[in-house]
């Protein structure tokens, strides 16, 4: 099932997360940053916050299972120079700031909820940008 952008607005404003507990970390590009140029292969942001979302969830999960940040920076400095770049880097740097858990629950309820602020974010972003509604 796939969800418009409009639709996971909505649903995001029912959530329990709120866009006051986004950090707006200097990490993270501003919106007419962000949203200058998108990478080409995803022109909307739609399909823009869904690869960030993903990735989001790719770096919780690496940070939440033990995997050292050097490797994961490692891996993310084979896309230098690639678009999106930057703001990947500071995603990942952001759930390295997050606490690590050992129980595999509480693991799984910190990659869930950095999934969602890292969507929250892309979509304030958007809208801040003037690109989503």
């Amino acid at each position: 099932m796939s969800l418009t952008l409009a639709a996971i607005l909505a649903l995001s404003a029912q959530a329990s997360t709120s866009f006051d507990n986004i950090p707006d970390a200097p990490l993270v590009p501003d919106a007419k940053e962000l949203f200058s140029n998108p990478p080409k292969a995803l022109p909307n942001a739609e399909g823009f916050c869904a690869s960030i979302t993903e990735f989001g969830r790719s770096v919780a999960m690496s940070r939440q299972y033990g995997v050292p940040l050097t490797e994961t920076m490692d891996i993310l400095a084979t896309g230098r120079g690639q678009e999106g770049h930057e703001l990947r880097r500071a995603i990942l740097l952001w759930a390295y700031e997050r606490p690590r858990y050992s129980d595999k629950a509480e693991q799984e309820r910190e990659i869930d909820e950095f999934e969602g602020l890292v969507l929250a974010m892309c979509i304030s972003k958007a809208v801040e940008a003037g690109v989503a509604q």
